[in-house]
Parts: C-alpha cells; structure tokens; sequence
C-alpha cells in the first residue's frame, strides 16, 4: 500500500515544498476562473498551504523527535533517571573506601595520647563517611543491585602494588597494621598520611564520575565528596608535624 503521508520521512524543508507543491497542483485543476474566482481561490490556496506546512511541520517535529532526539533534552533525562556502570562502579569504589575509613578512624580513637583537635577531624571524617555510605547504598537499591554487606574488616588493596593512573586503590594490611600497632604521636601521624592519601584516591574516583557517570543522585554524591574531603584534608595536613 503507497505511504499516504510521505513527509513523515522527509526533511522539514522538503515537506514544505511537497506541500506547496500539492496544493498548487490542486489550483491548476480548475480552468475558466473568473478574476473573482482566482483571486478568491488565490486566498484560499494560500490558507492551505499555511494549514498544510503546519501540519507537516507539526508531523515532523514528533517523527524527528522520536527518531533523532535533540541532544540537550537526551542529556537532561539520561542525568535524570538512568545509570550507568560508571555511576555503580563509583558507589560500590567509595562505600569500601568509605569502610576503611570508619575502621581505620576506629583504630586511632581507641588509642591513649590522641590529642582533641584530632579526635574531632576523626569525628568528622567518620559522620561524612558514614553518611555518604548509606546514601550511596539507598542509589544501588534503586538500581536494582542488593547492598554491600562490608564487615568489621573491609577488603584490602594488595600491599606495594604501585597506583596505576586511574586507580584508586584502597589502604592496604599493612596500613592497618601500622596504625593499629603505632603508639602515640606516631599513630596520629600514621593516621594522617593514610587518611589524606586515601581521600585523594576518593576525590580522584569523584572527578572521574563527573566527567563519565550519568545518574544526578550520583554526580551530586560526587560534589559533595569533593567539597567534604578537601576540606577534610586541609584540617588534616594542618596537623601533621
């Protein structure tokens, strides 16, 4: 059966000469007008032909919309409302890093000598991680992902393998242990350069989900952990010796 309304396969600008062109053609047909009766037919054909470019114009827009989606509006629901694997490799890399921060904060508060202004970084740095954890938990479960059950000893990184670019490794046995087996002074000073590391590994995992990640709850998480985690560094390298 021929297609009877060819201009859903066109161009806008064709549609409009194919239109033009019909309603031109349909003019012709009439001889013997009177100059009356082509003048009133002049009008007519051009009211036609305005109704008619609307209507392919209006049909169209809707089959070029389905079709070809204009970038920006694709953009804005993909921010929207999908996910992408960058954005649950991002969740589940910063909920373990998140892990490791809490037992190896919990490692440090335990200890005697830890002065007061480090016990309040620690506080802090323990409330953003715990925070950032569950929301990103609540994301993967909307994903359709079942949560990360991470226990009293989350996973390690492979001690003395070197940070690839683009890495972002997580603390390693061996920090653990010199934190957990340092005493005093040196155990704050253990805890600080570990935590400051690994917060740099996390602002670095946070850039690469802004460049590559999609979900808004998940760029917004990324923010967020930038902002949290410089400053926290910032109060950190303060109290280095």
């Amino acid at each position: 059966m021929p297609d009877r309304a060819p201009w859903r396969s066109m161009s806008a600008s064709r549609a409009v000469d194919r239109a033009i062109t019909l309603v031109a053609r349909a003019g012709r047909r009439v001889r013997g007008d009177t100059p009356c009766a082509a003048a009133s037919r002049e009008g007519t054909s051009r009211t036609a032909v305005a109704a008619l470019v609307m209507l392919v114009l209006t049909g169209c827009a809707v089959t070029e919309r389905i079709s070809s989606p204009d970038p920006s509006s694709n953009i804005a629901a993909r921010v929207d409302h999908v996910h992408t694997r960058f954005d649950v490799l991002f969740a589940r890399d910063i909920i373990e890093h998140g892990a490791q921060t809490i037992a190896l904060s919990n490692l440090l508060v335990g200890k005697d000598g830890v002065e007061g202004p480090v016990i309040d970084v620690v506080r802090r740095i323990t409330a953003s991680s715990t925070r950032r954890a569950t929301d990103l938990q609540a994301l993967l479960l909307d994903w359709g992902f079942g949560p990360m059950t991470i226990g009293s000893a989350p996973p390690a990184a492979e001690p003395g393998e070197p940070a690839q670019p683009g890495e972002h490794p997580l603390a390693s046995e061996v920090d653990y242990r010199v934190v957990r087996d340092s005493v005093g002074l040196q155990a704050t000073d253990e805890f600080l350069r570990v935590m400051i590391r690994q917060n740099e590994f996390t602002i670095s995992a946070a850039r690469s989900e802004l460049q590559n990640g999609s979900h808004r709850g998940a760029l917004a998480i990324a923010r967020s952990l930038i902002q949290d985690q410089q400053s926290e560094n910032s109060a950190m390298q303060a109290l280095t010796r």
